[in-house]
């Protein structure tokens, strides 16, 4: 019996499902993904992890939050193509984690609202209308 490239392609493809499945890594088997993009997006949670732990742990960060927020947004891409892959310790399932203790709390007489990621004007115009519905008050227009 011969095997042409493209079946036996296919067969090593669902090996490495199978066998990615069965070591416990994701709750389902999925064979649409390619196997860079797969090691890319693990590649992707163990960076973003590494780092957040470096970041807010120990301060003691090796990259620049726009690195970082470069990464993640790729992580989140994946994710959102592929929502049966995501990893229990992915960050985007993270609400928060371990502080420093040098840090000092402080009770603000405000609410401090986050920017978020914003990189654009359109992501700008986007946060500016959800903050001012926040409060209860029209978007003031700006150019």
């Amino acid at each position: 019996m011969s095997v042409c490239p493209a079946s036996l392609h296919e067969v090593r493809k669902i090996a490495r499902a199978v066998a990615f499945f069965a070591a416990g890594n994701v709750t389902g088997v999925v064979f649409c993904v390619e196997q860079e993009k797969l090691d890319r997006y693990h590649w992707l949670v163990d960076e973003l992890n590494r780092h957040g732990r470096l970041y807010y742990v120990l301060d003691a960060p090796e990259i620049e939050d726009d690195e970082y927020d470069a990464l993640m947004r790729e992580m989140l891409q994946f994710e959102k193509e592929h929502p049966d892959l995501i990893r229990d310790d992915s960050p985007s399932k993270r609400v928060g984690g371990a502080v420093l203790e040098a840090f000092e709390k402080v009770a603000h007489a405000k609410p401090m609202l986050s920017l978020e990621d914003v990189f654009s004007k359109e992501e700008l115009h986007d946060w500016l209308q959800r903050a001012a519905e926040g409060v209860g008050q029209p978007l003031i227009p700006w150019c």
